[in-house]
């Protein structure tokens, strides 16, 4: 009967913990002694003063954070939600002509902060306000274009590239 209530009482420290009005940890932020945080759904308590110790790195025996155990109700971050709008797949443009590249971009647990262009494998262009455009002036070659998409969690999510053609313009008369 005594181990079995010694198992009992030790299952009281794995449950979880409401962190719903604790803040969430910040590097630029300093903490003192007892100070409560959370942070990737776990709440911690600080063992002394600190900043910019982060509670997932500096919470085992005899640094400057004590983790109180996993959050209660705290829903996953979603990742954003995002898809190509133009150009659209296997078009063709000739070289030199202005191209919008466009794109949708959601978040349903929260707000989109930056959408990104990837032209070839390389940054283009970022916009953080829908709609979420850019521009470019065609260059000829196959080409192809993806975007990542963050939200204010700082989650991503990158799309299928879409291919498109820009035709060489001859200046034979």
């Amino acid at each position: 009967i005594y181990l079995l209530g010694l198992c009992s009482l030790s299952s009281f420290s794995s449950l979880a913990i409401d962190c719903r009005n604790l803040p969430t940890w910040d590097s630029s932020k300093a903490y003192s002694s007892n100070q409560q945080v959370q942070l990737n759904q776990q709440a911690y308590k600080a063992n002394w003063w600190n900043q910019n110790r982060s509670p997932a790195q500096y919470a085992n025996p005899y640094q400057e954070w004590s983790k109180l155990g996993a959050c209660d109700g705290v829903q996953p971050n979603q990742p954003p939600q995002a898809s190509i709008t133009a150009p659209t797949a296997n078009a063709e443009f000739a070289a030199g002509a202005a191209i919008a590249f466009a794109a949708n971009a959601s978040d349903a647990d929260g707000s989109v902060s930056k959408v990104e262009f990837y032209l070839n494998g390389s940054l283009h262009s970022s916009d953080s306000s829908a709609p979420y455009q850019a521009n470019w002036t065609a260059v000829a070659g196959n080409q192809q274009l993806y975007i990542i998409v963050y939200d204010d969690k700082n989650a991503n999510t990158q799309t299928p590239a879409v291919s498109f053609k820009v035709n060489a313009v001859s200046n034979n008369q």
